[in-house]
């Protein structure tokens, strides 16, 4: 049996679960979600939503000091003309450089949102699949030396192999 998985979070989000139902003892009174969730917890990926909304409100805090700053630098234009020579004063060039810091460090945040945001999304299949880990159990029964794998566009993994770890 091959599952072909549509992105690079169902197939993490598998490897945790496929991790979740390694882990319990099938007499234990834990559950799929229990073990997911506590490994969401030591994995400190419990927090991402935090993490996700402080990063929010950093970004739009730069956002705004960055647009405080272009009204300075129109407000700059009206109140001065170039000089003879054609180059900027000291002055708007300094407004200038802070703008595009500003914008460099807005996307560097904004890409470390995205990647926070993958990493939320790859819990949150994890936590709605086990919920129902009826549908994943054939899986994770099937006899540990078949050769089946779940080919994703990150690779291959064999369905017994519950770290999730890439096959060579």
């Amino acid at each position: 049996m091959k599952v072909v998985f549509e992105s690079e979070e169902e197939r993490r989000a598998f490897a945790i679960l496929a991790r979740a139902l390694y882990e319990i003892d099938r007499n234990s009174s834990h559950t799929p979600m229990d073990q997911v969730q506590w490994e969401k917890r030591i994995m400190g990926a419990d927090k991402l939503e935090d993490q996700i909304y402080k990063l929010e409100e950093e970004i739009e805090r730069l956002l705004k000091e960055t647009d405080h700053l272009y009204d300075q630098m129109a407000g700059y234009d009206q109140t001065h003309e170039l000089p003879e020579d054609g180059r900027e004063e000291p002055e708007y060039l300094a407004l200038e450089a802070k703008c595009e810091q500003l914008e460099g460090q807005i996307t560097q945040l904004e890409e470390q949102k995205e990647h926070l945001e993958k990493e939320l999304k790859v819990w949150e299949l994890a936590e709605e699949w086990a919920l129902y880990p009826e549908r994943w159990m054939e899986w994770w029964t099937q006899d540990q030396e078949q050769e089946d794998t779940l080919p994703g566009p990150a690779g291959e993994m064999k369905v017994s192999d519950p770290t999730g770890e890439r096959s060579e």
